[in-house]
């Protein structure tokens, strides 16, 4: 990451005159808050790999005789989560914004780090630009080994949820509702997502708090066809993103899913977001008249028990 000042250079001129600017001015672009990682429970770890144990049974109730007749086994399967360590590293040349119209966050200090841009380049870009890159690939990125000393891309910085998915998919231990290509018209949808939340059993509906989710256009083509569908303002429905046979139920839309059709349900509880070192700190260090930031940690996002854990038939491979 570099300060690229070419822009007001060239504009108001290669010079700093103190005047009545300052952070204001600095029109700072939208960041993308976590809200992938608040769909998940949250697991803090100090291993590099979560080890869970997926118990079952099968029937022991029979008819009564004298006779001892045992029945019914009970198995223990390994459930592992292994965590990604990602990072994030930037560099910047504190000196290039001192002659410019910025140059109110230079410092007559010689510590390059101590200067007003170097805690403004952490904490509003810096971070925030992290949190985003997360944020927005923690769904879909699939993790590939770095080339020894080029940068990598978010999105084959970890093995995102979906990854996670398809695992599950693959190794049959969770459970997949056929829906075939999602339904274009609004309602159709709607019908098409009340029979992927019928196939759920009532047993997980009634003892889980369940939510579906898809992506944020979808999410909205489900509202527009309740509406349409049930006609719930006459009904006094406001809640558009819930399910009129299972109002418990609500849809969510994922920003980090925009564009696919995947859909998905669970209990937050089932799914969890493992951390190993979490924080939000940053290393900050002067080396010669530059700065370097640095943070890094470990995570993985991960269905607990995939029995209880649903999705439709597209894209799990």
């Amino acid at each position: 990451m570099a300060i690229l000042a070419s822009g007001i250079i060239s504009e108001f001129g290669a010079y700093y005159v103190k005047g009545s600017q300052g952070e204001k001015n600095l029109l700072k672009k939208l960041y993308q808050d976590a809200q992938f990682d608040s769909l998940f429970s949250y697991l803090p770890t100090e291993d590099t790999i979560v080890r869970n144990v997926r118990v079952s049974s099968t029937a022991v109730l029979q008819a009564f005789q004298k006779a001892f007749t045992p029945a019914g086994d009970v198995a223990f399967d390994p459930e592992p989560l292994v965590l990604d360590k990602i990072k994030a590293d930037g560099t910047i040349y504190p000196d290039e914004i001192e002659e410019s119209y910025i140059g109110f966050l230079a410092s007559n200090n010689l510590d390059r780090k101590e200067w007003p841009i170097s805690r403004w380049w952490i904490e509003e870009v810096f971070i925030k630009q992290f949190i985003q890159d997360i944020d927005l690939n923690g769904y879909s990125a699939v993790r590939v080994a770095p080339t020894a000393g080029t940068a990598g891309v978010p999105s084959a910085a970890l093995n995102g949820f979906k990854k996670q998915i398809q695992l599950k998919v693959a190794a049959g231990t969770t459970n997949v509702i056929n829906t075939g290509a999602l339904a274009a018209a609004n309602t159709d949808f709607v019908t098409q997502m009340e029979t992927f939340v019928g196939a759920i059993p009532d047993l997980v509906r009634n003892r889980m708090e369940i939510f579906l989710a898809m992506s944020p256009a979808n999410a909205l083509k489900f509202k527009r066809g309740n509406r349409s569908k049930y006609n719930l303002n006459y009904n006094q429905q406001e809640d558009v993103s819930a399910f009129v046979d299972f109002p418990k139920i609500k849809v969510v839309g994922v920003d980090a899913m925009v564009g696919s059709n995947k859909v998905w349900a669970t209990d937050k509880r089932n799914i969890v977001l493992a951390m190993k070192r979490p924080t939000q700190a940053v290393q900050l260090e002067s080396v010669d008249r530059m700065v370097k930031a640095y943070t890094d940690h470990w995570r993985a996002y991960g269905i607990v028990d995939g029995r209880y854990f649903y999705t439709n038939d597209l894209e799990n491979t």
